[in-house]
């Protein structure tokens, strides 16, 4: 407890030292792709390293939470740290997975990975009736202004939510690093979800573990998974935007809903359509590029060797 203390305390006065820990692990991470060459192996300790940098960066948004709840405000439930915690580490423990186990320990952790967020989604949908966001926590915005004066508001443009600093001075163990709307007041301007909302948000939370159970009984080769995910993607995101009771969506539901729309796209670069379509135009355009355009070689080389290991890192239909 005494090293946990002593930990926020030098959190809280050094918080750019922090940032630049968080950052150096993300470049550690680029050189590990250079250095260890093109193997499957490489890439996927390479990507360990980087999201390694973003499961610290949240355990570092939480410590500074801990050690500034007065200043900031307010806390996250238990439920939400939990769910914003396996969402930062879920690319991780997959990796790491099918490193040690194979296929079969990826698929195991996985399956359980997606069970334990659909029901912790489920149970924040239940006490709340609101829109789930994505990512459950958003990173903490740090700010090393040192002129930011107490109580001093301003707009953000792109959203219009109004934004709180924190306090500061001219000194560096004061700067602060949070620019963020007041958690509270996110949450009470949204009012309660209509029954078609409702539906939308169960059939979002369940569409993963769906997908999953038909990806287990029809093969990774077959269409069914992929236009069952896709229909209950736009099945929920067409009762999303029923409004019920002339409720209006807030600023921030908006832009949850914009995600979820833009979303849509990343299916071109999902198996089986992919493999069958997308692919070719894919590779059709690249090499075109890399005969027409001058000095694109190595980037294009680079696109070529590395886009199979990423689109298989990142290009899932369980990720939410």
């Amino acid at each position: 407890m005494d090293a946990w203390k002593q930990y926020l305390e030098w959190i809280r006065k050094n918080p750019d030292q922090v940032t630049d820990v968080e950052n150096g692990i993300k470049w550690a991470s680029y050189l590990f792709t250079f250095y260890l060459g093109r193997s499957k192996r490489a890439l996927i300790l390479s990507e360990i390293v980087q999201q390694s940098g973003t499961l610290i960066k949240f355990i570092n948004d939480r410590a500074f939470e801990k050690a500034n709840t007065i200043a900031i405000g307010f806390e996250f439930s238990r439920l939400e740290c939990f769910l914003g915690f396996i969402e930062s580490s879920e690319a991780i423990l997959e990796l790491s997975a099918h490193l040690v186990g194979g296929p079969v320990g990826k698929w195991i952790v996985v399956v359980t990975l997606q069970v334990l967020k659909s029901t912790m989604r489920g149970l924040l949908l239940y006490k709340r009736h609101q829109m789930l966001k994505y990512p459950t926590i958003e990173p903490l915005i740090r700010d090393g202004n040192q002129n930011s004066q107490p109580n001093q508001q301003f707009s953000k443009l792109r959203s219009g939510k109004i934004i709180r600093k924190l306090e500061a001075d001219g000194r560096v163990t004061n700067r602060t690093w949070d620019i963020r709307e007041d958690y509270n007041a996110l949450h009470m301007q949204s009012k309660p979800l209509g029954q078609f909302q409702i539906l939308g948000e169960v059939i979002y939370i369940s569409e993963p573990l769906a997908y999953l159970s038909a990806l287990g009984i029809c093969g990774p080769r077959s269409w069914k998974p992929w236009l069952l995910a896709m229909g209950l993607d736009v099945t929920s995101q067409v009762l999303s935007h029923q409004k019920d009771n002339q409720r209006h969506f807030t600023a921030w539901e908006t832009e949850e809903l914009t995600r979820r729309r833009n979303n849509l796209a990343l299916y071109l670069m999902r198996s089986p359509f992919y493999d069958n379509f997308t692919k070719q135009l894919v590779l059709t355009a690249l090499i075109c590029a890399k005969k027409k355009i001058p000095l694109t070689w190595i980037l294009i080389e680079f696109i070529l060797t590395k886009l199979p290991h990423y689109r298989n890192i990142y290009a899932y239909l369980w990720a939410k």
